[in-house]
């Protein structure tokens, strides 16, 4: 902000409502904090360490996706399906899965027929 200018927050609305549950998570914090004993000092580390580290994460993480993911492929798309439909991606899409020729910004949609229509490979 430029000097002498106050930052003006909404009164209402979500952001009003993130507003305060912000400030209140601060509050408990600074209460809390202290009791939580000092910090352990932050050690600098080579880069070396670090490139060893992150390899042998991504060595964990690939086993694991290789043991795990066909389990996750479904909620993942499931997810997906949900991202588009809340961010009005599939406004305009029919319950028959077809798009819409008159009603492009409407949302004309369930978020389950959205999800039918995915796992039945329906939707266009």
């Amino acid at each position: 902000l430029a000097p002498g200018r106050q930052r003006v927050l909404p009164s209402s609305g979500p952001v009003a409502v993130l507003h305060t549950h912000m400030l209140a998570l601060l509050q408990l914090f600074a209460t809390y904090a202290p009791r939580c004993g000092p910090r352990p000092a932050l050690r600098p580390r080579s880069s070396a360490s670090l490139a060893a580290e992150a390899g042998a994460l991504d060595a964990e993480l690939l086993a694991y996706w290789s043991a795990h993911g066909a389990a996750w492929q479904a909620p993942l798309r499931k997810l997906d399906v949900r991202a588009a439909w809340s961010c009005g991606e599939l406004d305009g899409v029919l319950p028959s899965g077809r798009a819409s020729r008159v009603a492009g910004g409407e949302r004309l949609l369930t978020l389950a027929r959205a999800l039918e229509l995915f796992e039945s490979d329906e939707l266009q």
